[in-house]
């Protein structure tokens, strides 16, 4: 038994991507508009990354000024009532 060839069929070949996106691997497809998405997003991700480490360490840094202003001698260690 003969295989058909592409030619003989009228059916061109294409390759599917890793993921079975068959439409990214046609030709002629656009790529350019989902690459710049992806880019998009990953900016996006490493932004609030970025901001979520800024706000811990300013948390960090006020508790830290906080903790060394408190005077701690002030703080009674029981009330009157609960002393024996």
């Amino acid at each position: 038994m003969k295989k058909a060839s592409s030619v003989e069929t009228g059916i061109t070949p294409c390759r599917v991507a890793a993921g079975g996106d068959l439409e990214g691997s046609l030709p002629g497809a656009a790529q350019a508009p989902t690459r710049q998405k992806a880019q998009k997003t990953a900016w996006s991700l490493w932004l609030w990354v970025a901001a979520g480490f800024l706000f811990l360490g300013v948390l960090w840094t006020a508790l830290f000024i906080a903790s060394r202003k408190i005077d701690t001698r002030t703080v009674p260690l029981a009330t009157q009532e609960a002393k024996p």
